[in-house]
């Protein structure tokens, strides 16, 4: 009965170790991935303010058209 017990505990434990140890590299990506969605943001808002420097667009100029022949 003992040695069931045992043998359990250690399955378990070392299913937890495994678990975190997997969680720990998860955090970490996330970490990083939140690290580039920030950077991202910066850029995003520096091409914004550029954006908004730009002169307004000037309209396209007015073409002559032909009536279609039948």
């Amino acid at each position: 009965m003992l040695g069931w017990v045992l043998l359990w505990t250690g399955l378990v434990l070392g299913a937890v170790a495994v678990l975190g140890a997997l969680a720990v590299g998860v955090v970490r990506r996330g970490i990083a991935v939140a690290r580039e969605l920030a950077r991202a943001g910066e850029r995003v808002g520096e091409v914004a303010a550029r954006v908004e420097q730009l002169p307004p667009p000037t309209p396209p100029t007015p073409t002559v058209l032909r009536p279609a022949r039948r």
